[in-house]
């Protein structure tokens, strides 16, 4: 059986357009394996879908993922 920890992280990134953060964002440390965190897959879409919409000025350059994690990808 895989022993894990669970937490919450910001996650922060800059570019040439500014600075931009993830709050809340979920993961798992998987004691076995290694100390990083492991984002679900569901986890690291939504990632990728909010990066995506936060860089081309849709969303704020600050957002809460346990807010934004009902965002559907219709």
């Amino acid at each position: 059986m895989n022993r894990y920890a669970e937490g919450v992280k910001d996650v922060a990134w800059e570019n040439e357009k500014g600075r931009y953060v993830i709050r809340n964002v979920p993961f798992r440390v998987y004691e076995e394996y290694t100390n990083e965190p492991v984002y679900s897959s569901d986890v690291t879409l939504k990632l990728l879908l909010l990066k995506e919409l936060m860089e081309e000025n849709e969303i704020p350059n600050e957002v809460d993922f346990m807010k934004a994690k009902e965002l559907s990808l219709e």
